[in-house]
């Protein structure tokens, strides 16, 4: 296994992995364009094969990072991948200067809540009908310190 920086080829596998995973996935146009964004970061966990099982994106902020996604494909889940990515998210983040670290997460989305309690993350906060699919309210998670 392997993780590494995603980067433009990548764009099929992780786009095949956003559509299994989300209720409203970004388009294979947004991923695209982010996949050129200087300030996203995008990290891959690889088998020995070279497929790529999970991924997740981050947006610097100035001395911000906010967490766009983190997604395990379906076959791939409850493995560790998630916090395996999480782990090399912040540590990346904090070699960017990245002081503290933000997303939104669907209360009903316990598994992603237990993750990011178990690295720190609080809520902070709360957007009504934030997720345009259903209007479920999204919580506001931060890590501060870094």
């Amino acid at each position: 296994m392997e993780i590494r920086q995603g980067n433009k080829e990548d764009l099929e596998d992780i786009y095949a992995i956003e559509i299994e995973s989300f209720a409203s996935p970004w388009s294979k146009k947004s991923l695209a364009l982010d996949l050129e964004n200087p300030l996203s970061f995008y990290t891959l966990v690889e088998d020995k094969e070279g497929d790529i099982l999970a991924y997740g994106a981050y947006m610097k902020l100035v001395d911000e990072g906010h967490i766009l996604n983190i997604a395990v494909g379906k076959d791939h889940r409850g493995q560790g991948y998630g916090s395996l990515l999480l782990q090399a998210m912040i540590q990346e983040a904090r070699e960017h200067g990245i002081l503290s670290m933000t997303l939104e997460v669907r209360p009903s989305n316990q598994v992603a809540l237990a993750l990011y309690e178990k690295y720190g993350f609080e809520i902070k906060g709360r957007r009504k009908n934030y997720y345009l699919d259903n209007h479920e309210d999204a919580y506001i998670l931060w890590k501060e310190d870094l």
